[in-house]
């Protein structure tokens, strides 16, 4: 990960962690929510990554999602679907939460070296900011490791740091 993007996040992960002051009402068990993100990925040329999810609260904890991401590596383009599963900790009334997150995907590579098919798996901690009842924005860290397929003219592993909105209802 460049040393460039994990210092433009401290700051803003730090205002996070000072704004929970008030406390705003977490989602609860059976909630569901839609989130879309965007990455900033390591040295390996991506120019930007789409990802979107949908997902109920098993527990007040615990979220279960169906994944959906978009990204173009150096031309290179990616769709991908599979599931997640995040662990939220407890709130202690504040607005800011970490969680942690796995996440397994399914991709299509179409690019100049021709097409394949392979998986990621992904493991990802976060923070997320309550910015009401119905909504959050959160920052996520992962790394993902790619295996199966043939060489797609991937790396095997990548790092990025994604930043997004949650609603739920």
């Amino acid at each position: 990960m460049k040393l460039f993007n994990l210092f433009t996040l401290c700051p803003i992960v730090v205002a996070l962690a000072l704004v929970s002051v008030n406390a705003v009402a977490a989602p609860a068990m059976g909630d569901k929510t839609f989130s879309i993100s965007g990455g900033i990925q390591s040295d390996d040329g991506t120019q930007y990554n789409v990802n979107t999810s949908y997902g109920r609260f098993f527990n007040d904890t615990v979220l279960v999602k169906a994944d959906a991401s978009f990204f173009d590596l150096g031309g290179a383009r990616r769709i991908g679907a599979g599931g997640s599963i995040q662990k939220l900790f407890p709130r202690d009334n504040s607005t800011v939460v970490p969680y942690i997150e796995l996440r397994a995907q399914y991709f299509s590579y179409d690019g100049d070296g021709g097409s394949s098919n392979y998986y990621e798996a992904t493991p990802a901690v976060g923070l997320k900011f309550y910015a009401s009842e119905k909504a959050a924005v959160f920052a996520q860290v992962e790394n993902t490791w790619t295996f199966g397929g043939d060489d797609a003219g991937r790396s095997d592993s990548r790092a990025q740091i994604l930043f997004g909105v949650e609603v739920y209802f």
